[in-house]
């Protein structure tokens, strides 16, 4: 029987033979990338640029600056509060020829910022339609009652040059809600955003022979709809753990609704402006067939808090 031959590699020269690929450190990798991927993942994005005010050529520019300097010029709200701001490191530029711009009175600010207040409490973020019609890109309370008539994009523009977007809509919730006037307060307490998709459980009688399976998730909707409203549930300061616990809110409500109540109950509804249209099933959302924890506002989280003794 043949013996086995043993090869021997150690006394082959290489001579220059460079390998082209390079071994990654992954772990200094991610920690070199991980400041890009955390600004990144950030919804709402504002730059430096965005902030920059100007003003025309010629025209001597006060030390120390001023809001109502800047908003005199023709620069939106949001630019000249956040030039200002910025101190020392603002950027506040002369005009080119030929560029013009209307000063913003504090009054016409004043109307463009509540429009859009508006805007993100009853429909979740701000508007910037470019047209007024009544009651589709523009709320009939706004036209008739606090006779805002231009359109969603006007008002914008008096705010920002920047995309109105890109700002966190979640200022809201500091603002005071007891100091509102009283016609706001009253068109709040018809329905804000995330709310009135909850409408039927809040003004519609409990269905007959409710499904066995569909009781306690009509319980879960009714304890949002009937407790006082909660920042914790307003799309625009929704806290995180609601969708892992609920899915997506709203068309969970929406289906469970089509479910409980027959269409002319709905239209009821509609009629009403209690929901702001007839709701359409969504596809493949059942998350409420699941649904078993009672909501229990937090009384930190009040969007309207209780008056004191």
């Amino acid at each position: 029987m043949a013996g086995v031959t043993t090869l021997d590699f150690s006394n082959i020269v290489t001579g220059n033979i460079v390998f082209e690929a390079v071994d990654i450190d992954l772990d200094s990798l991610a920690g070199f990338l991980q400041r890009f991927i955390i600004q990144g993942s950030k919804r709402y994005q504002i730059s430096r640029q965005d902030m920059m005010c100007t003003f025309p050529q010629g025209t001597n520019k006060p030390d120390p600056l001023t809001l109502e300097w800047l908003l005199a010029q023709g620069n939106p709200l949001f630019n000249s509060l956040f030039c200002l701001a910025e101190g020392d490191r603002r950027l506040v530029m002369e005009r080119p020829p030929g560029i013009t711009a209307t000063a913003k009175t504090p009054e016409a600010v004043a109307k463009a910022l509540f429009v859009q207040y508006f805007f993100i409490m009853t429909r979740g973020s701000v508007s910037v339609a470019p047209d007024n019609t009544a009651s589709t890109t523009m709320p009939n309370f706004l036209g008739s009652v606090m006779s805002c008539n231009e359109s969603p994009l006007a008002y914008a523009s008096r705010l920002s040059t920047f995309t109105l977007g890109s700002l966190n809509p979640g200022w809201v919730k500091y603002i005071r809600t007891d100091l509102l006037g009283v016609e706001t307060m009253n068109r709040f307490g018809l329905g804000l955003a995330g709310y009135r998709n909850m409408a039927a459980f809040k003004f519609l009688r409990r269905p007959d022979n409710i499904p066995s399976h569909l009781i306690r998730p009509y319980e879960v909707a009714c304890s949002m709809a009937t407790q006082p409203a909660s920042w914790d549930l307003h799309p625009a300061t929704r806290r995180p753990d609601v969708l892992t616990r609920y899915g997506p809110l709203n068309k969970n409500l929406l289906n469970l609704t089509l479910e409980l109540w027959t269409v002319a109950e709905i239209q009821e509804l509609v009629d009403s402006k209690a929901l702001f249209q007839m709701p359409t099933r969504a596809a493949g959302v059942t998350n409420y067939r699941s649904w078993s924890i009672l909501w229990v506002t937090d009384p930190a989280s009040l969007i309207f808090p209780l008056a004191g003794p």
